[in-house]
This record gives structure tokens, C-alpha cells and sequence, in this order.
């Protein structure tokens, strides 16, 4: 789904000073006794605009455009007027439309004090003016256009023969007679006001809409109104604020919510912005709160928008229209779980692959998180998505990454049934928790963590290639807490573990030192593969203590093939957790050992025994069990 969002261009509105403040006569409208040797009017007969000049006749508007003006006119073609007669069957001439609607209709076509050529307006690109039409409390009524495609005003009517200039003005033939314009008109012809006019058209498809949307502001009969329309940069500022999956479209929102939504932008009174005042402003809605100095209106939520300065008073004959920044809502029941904590703090890529899931598959990870949990979640920055996007070529974006292998990583993130601390996983120092991510067998997968210069570091630290750092811990929820690392937690194999784990460097030591072989046995990238795998991991001083044994100085000094066969007598080829042990022999990948679940204690070839460490146990990874045991087993010396 798409979100409908273009960037509104802030154009300089042209504030033509008129000099009136309605047109009750031609002395109103006369700017000066001058004589003009071509008149706009002269202008008008030499274009053949016939009917126009019968009008101007017929409104009593001619002395008024033979004055001194400025004036820009945009004249109708005889088609033009005659498509307008058509438009009404009660008319067949000039004569029968009511004297005081043509006279506006006619004045909507002038702009009083300004002599704008079409190359203004094309350098401006789009823009409002003011004509000396009228519409509420006498206000005079704007006029939008648009040069990116021709000169068009008010979304439909085309300049068709531009710049026929006079003493006292310009003339712009025009191929439409333009009405007074609604607050439909200019909301359905600035294309940055698009998703306003598809808002106001779902909530006319809910059950019981507050108004007719559509016919109300298209109609010329009906308010007046003072619509706070938002930009379509609003609107996609709002669907991101209420799912920053950027999954939802404006067509996805109940239309219920809307109507409710658009009543809280609309007044029933033609308010133009010098009649804005501070304090409670009522809506059809409900109640606002309005800083007249500032120009800001603030929801009950405590949200504020803006009133665009330079996109105020867009007087329509219904209605006026102000521009605002920002989509205004009722109040809101306000939650703080861990997605909406998520959202506040700028996770979009993290909302994005959580909806993601929830869309695609029956994880739930959206609804889990907003359940009551408590939850700890590590929560990945977006440069930390990002940089897994770029580290992989098939993946521009998240959609690219499996879903199966996406859901697995985020859960990978998630304890449940603990709120932990930073506090409590620096006083433990280091040691293991269990993520909601599955390996095996389904069983969970396992976390590392350890502290490093008061750092946490999880699965080995973001030097890891599956691990990160917590850069901003102890975000609070009240459902659990965040901690903002700098990296994606990748579910981890059972040399990772090795790799993240200090007290088992010897281990991955011996595997390097096995690997030195030529030809290698390759026994780091196998038990890096797919496994699965169980390996009873020596510690350090197990090795230590089996150098001493063996009475020689350091790993190096054993025979590389010698450490190949110890290392294959600590790996069996399947995945067995400390639950599915089992008294007897055991085969290993170097043989077999004798195992006791009782005691849990390892017998190898020699008689010598190791034990299981109880409280190291289960260490799970992506491809197998780690069980951390305290004494080396050899192979048949």
C-alpha cells in the first residue's frame, strides 16, 4: 500500500491590495478618471469575446474596466458563455441569470491593481490571487493556478490566448467561464491538497458521515465554512504516525475515524485569519485550543499543527480555506507498550519488519508487543537495518529478505516473561538468556551478554558478525523496556557462541589450530553449517588444566591432527538438549563416550571424566547445543 505524498511548494500568494472592501457600484471599482486609448474592454471586442462585452454591458461593469486599472482580465470565448447558458436550462440569454450573480461571475474574472502576464504566473508556477468577486462578509474571493501544464485556474479553466495587453491592463482568453470557486473547487485543484479530497471522500462512504463531505463543500449554497485543510505531506505524516510500517493508505482508515477526524477541521463561520483569536476555538468536532500569534492549533492530544502562513484567507463562496502542517485528532487513548514506545523513538525500519511479519505470516509480533508482556527487547537502530540491507546484494529492501529468515531475526530480539535491566545484566557481568527465536528442534535460541568498559555487548559485541552493542539502554514501556543497539542480533551458531564466550577462547583456539592442517578438516566453517550439532565446549581451564596434563607448554606444541581428533570427540551430529540426555554410550564424530544423565558427568576412552557444568547448559544456537563441561575429552591414548 502506498501512501499518497507529494511535497507542497510554499509560493509566494499574490497580495493584491484592492482598495475595497466589496463592490457595491462602479464607483467603488473605478480606479481613476483617465482616459485609456485601449481599454481591457477595447481588448475584449478586438478578440471577438462578444458575449463577454454584452455582459460587462449588461452588469454595468464597463466605465469601471475603461478606468485607469490596473486591471487583469481573463475573458470567456463566445463558447465559453455559451456553454454556460447551456448549463442551466432557465437560460437562454444573459437576461435571465440573476443581475447580481453575473455581476460576481464577471468580477471573478478581474484582478483589480495588478497587470500579471502569463509569464509571472509561469515563473511562479502556482500560486492564489485575489479577484474582485465576492463571497462571505463581502470578502473577496481567490483565485488558484497552475503552470504545469499550460496556464489553468482553478483546476479546469485553460488560458487558451495569453498577454493581449491594454493601456489599463491585460487580457488572457480564457476557454471557461469561471464560477465563484467552492472550497471544493481549490481543495480538488492544488494538487497538494490530494489527499484532503480523498479523506473527504471515504468518510462519505462510512455509515452515518457527519455531513455529506463532498456535496457540502462542492456547493456554492452551502455554509459559509472555515476549513484547516492539511497538506498531503500532513496526511503522510499521520498514516506514519499511526503505523510507521508505511503500510497503511488512507484508504485502509475507518471511515468513521475520518469523518471524526475532518469534523475537528471545520468551523461554521466564515473566519479569515485577522478574525482568528487565542484560546478555545470550537469546531464542528469538538474544542481546539488556537495561538493567534503563533498561528498554531493544538489537538486535545497535545499535537500541534501550524497554520501556513502564506496559504491563509483562500476565500471561496462557501467558505475560506487555511492550510495547515499537521492533521489535527481527537483524543486519542493513549498507550505506552513497547511499540508505541518504539514508534515515538524513530524505529521505522524495526515497525516496518514487525508489521511485516504480522502481515505475512501467523506471528503476532505486533499484538504480542502491545500485550501486557513485561518483554525485554533489543531494539535494532535503523542504520543497524540499514547496514543489513547493504550487506547483502539481493537485499534493497525488507521485502527482499525472507520472510521466514526476517521473522527468526526479529524474534531473535525479544525475551518474554522478563523486564531486565541494564543494571541487572551489568551486576551479573556476563552469562545467557533465552530470546523468542527458534533453532532446532524448536527450541530457543540463546543470548550471550557480557560487559566490556561498563558496555553491554550481546552475542559477542558489534565486532561480531552476529552480535551487537547496547548503545541507549533502559527505554522504559509499560509493558517491559528497550535497549537501542547498533546492530541486528543474527541468530547465532554454536561457533559463535564460542567466539562471544572469553572463558572458552581456548576452544576456539584448538579449532584454529586444527584447521592449520594441510589439507584442513574445515572443523570451524562445518560447525559454522547447518548442523545440527551438540558440543560439549571445554572451557579455558579445562584446556589449562590438560596442557598440564599432557605436560607441554601451550596448544601449539600438540600435533594439529592430535587436536582434530580431541575436538571431534566433543560433537555429536544431532541436536540433544541436557533434558533428552541419556545414561550410556554416546556417539561422538571421534568415536564414543560414555555418558551418565544422572550425574551428568562424561566418561571417555581413557576413564578420565568430565562434568557437565549444570548452570551452562542449553546453549542454544541456530545450529545445534552448546554444553559447557569442565575437563577435555580424549580419544583412546
Amino acid at each position: 500500500m502506498k501512501i499518497i505524498s507529494k511535497m507542497l511548494k510554499l509560493l509566494p500568494v499574490f497580495l493584491l491590495v484592492l482598495g475595497l472592501t466589496g463592490c457595491g457600484d462602479d464607483d467603488e471599482l473605478n480606479m481613476g478618471p483617465g482616459v485609456q486609448t485601449t481599454t481591457v474592454v477595447d481588448v475584449a471586442l478586438d478578440n471577438d469575446l462578444n458575449i463577454l462585452a454584452a455582459a460587462l454591458i449588461s452588469a454595468d461593469l464597463v466605465t469601471t474596466l475603461e478606468g485607469t486599472g490596473p486591471f487583469t482580465v481573463f475573458g470567456p470565448t463566445d463558447t465559453a458563455f455559451q456553454n454556460l447558458l447551456d448549463s442551466n436550462p432557465a437560460w437562454n440569454g444573459l437576461e435571465d441569470i440573476d443581475p447580481s450573480l453575473l455581476r460576481n461571475v464577471l468580477l471573478n474574472h478581474v484582478i483589480i491593481g495588478s497587470n500579471i502576464s502569463s509569464s509571472d504566473l509561469v515563473t511562479a508556477g502556482e500560486g492564489y490571487a485575489i479577484t474582485a468577486g465576492v463571497g462571505p462578509n463581502e470578502s473577496n474571493l481567490s483565485l488558484y493556478y497552475n503552470t504545469s501544464n499550460g496556464v489553468i485556474i482553478n483546476g479546469s479553466t485553460e488560458v487558451t490566448n495569453a498577454d493581449n495587453e491594454a493601456t489599463n491592463g491585460v487580457v488572457h482568453i480564457v476557454n471557461e467561464v469561471i464560477l465563484p470557486p467552492t472550497i471544493a473547487t481549490f481543495a480538488t485543484a492544488n494538487p497538494a491538497l490530494e489527499n484532503l479530497v480523498s479523506a473527504l471522500a471515504l468518510a462519505d462512504t462510512g455509515d452515518s458521515p457527519t455531513v455529506p463531505w463532498i456535496s457540502t463543500v462542492s456547493s456554492s449554497e452551502a455554509g459559509p465554512l472555515t476549513v484547516f485543510a492539511p497538506t498531503n505531506d500532513a496526511f503522510a505524516d499521520l498514516l506514519m504516525e499511526l503505523d510507521p510500517s508505511g503500510m497503511t493508505g488512507l484508504g485502509d482508515l475507518d471511515p468513521g475515524l475520518v469523518d471524526t477526524v475532518l469534523t475537528l477541521h471545520v468551523l461554521t463561520s466564515n473566519t479569515r485569519s485577522t478574525g482568528l483569536s487565542s484560546g478555545t476555538l470550537t469546531t464542528l468536532g469538538g474544542n481546539v485550543t488556537l495561538d493567534a500569534n503563533n498561528l498554531t492549533i493544538t489537538d486535545a492530544n497535545g499535537r500541534v499543527s501550524n497554520i501556513i502562513v502564506s496559504l491563509v484567507d483562500i476565500q471561496g463562496a462557501n467558505g475560506v480555506v487555511h492550510v495547515i502542517d499537521k492533521v489535527v485528532l481527537p483524543e486519542l487513548e493513549m498507550s505506552n507498550n513497547i511499540i508505541d514506545v518504539a514508534i515515538a523513538n524513530d524505529f521505522i525500519i524495526l515497525a516496518q519488519a514487525l508489521t511485516l511479519v504480522e502481515d505475512q505470516t501467523e506471528n503476532d509480533l505486533v499484538s504480542l508487543l502491545q500485550s501486557d508482556g513485561p518483554f525485554t527487547v533489543f531494539a535494532p537502530s535503523d542504520q543497524a537495518f540499514q547496514d543489513l540491507l547493504d550487506s547483502n546484494d539481493e537485499w534493497s529492501a525488507l521485502t527482499d529478505i525472507p520472510i521466514d529468515v526476517l521473522t527468526n531475526v526479529l524474534l531473535n530480539h525479544v525475551i518474554v516473561g522478563a523486564e531486565v535491566m541494564a543494571e541487572d545484566l551489568i551486576q551479573a557481568g556476563s552469562g545467557y538468556t533465552n530470546t523468542t527465536a527458534i533453532g532446532p528442534d524448536e527450541a530457543n535460541l540463546s543470548l550471550y551478554y557480557n560487559v566490556v568498559n561498563d558496555v553491554v555487548q550481546l552475542n559477542g559485541g558489534s565486532s561480531s558478525a552476529v552480535g551487537a552493542n547496547v548503545t541507549t539502554p533502559n527505554v522504559g514501556a509499560d509493558n517491559g523496556v528497550i535497549h537501542v543497539i547498533d546492530k541486528i542480533l543474527l541468530p547465532p551458531t554454536v561457533v559463535d557462541f564460542a567466539l562471544a564466550n572469553p572463558a572458552l577462547t581456548n576452544l576456539v583456539a584448538a579449532l584454529g589450530a586444527a584447521d592449520g592442517q594441510d589439507p584442513s578438516p574445515e572443523l570451524t566453517p562445518t560447525l559454522s553449517g547447518t548442523g545440527p550439532f551438540t558440543v560439549f565446549a571445554p572451557t579455558d581451564g579445562a584446556f589449562a588444566d590438560l596442557l598440564q596434563e599432557l605436560e607441554v607448554d601451550g596448544l601449539g606444541d600438540l600435533d594439529a591432527a592430535l587436536v582434530e581428533d580431541v575436538l571431534l570427540m566433543h560433537v555429536v551430529a544431532d541436536n540433544v538438549r541436557s533434558s533428552e540426555l541419556s545414561t550410556g554410550a554416546v556417539p561422538v564424530l571421534g568415536g564414543s563416550v560414555q555418558l551418565d544423565a544422572n550425574a551428568l558427568t562424561i566418561e571417555d576412552p581413557n576413564g578420565r571424566e568430565s562434568n557437565i557444568v549444570i548452570e551452562l547448559v542449553d546453549i542454544q544456537g541456530a545450529n545445534g547445543v552448546v554444553h559447557v563441561i569442565d575437563r577435555v575429552i580424549l580419544p583412546e591414548l
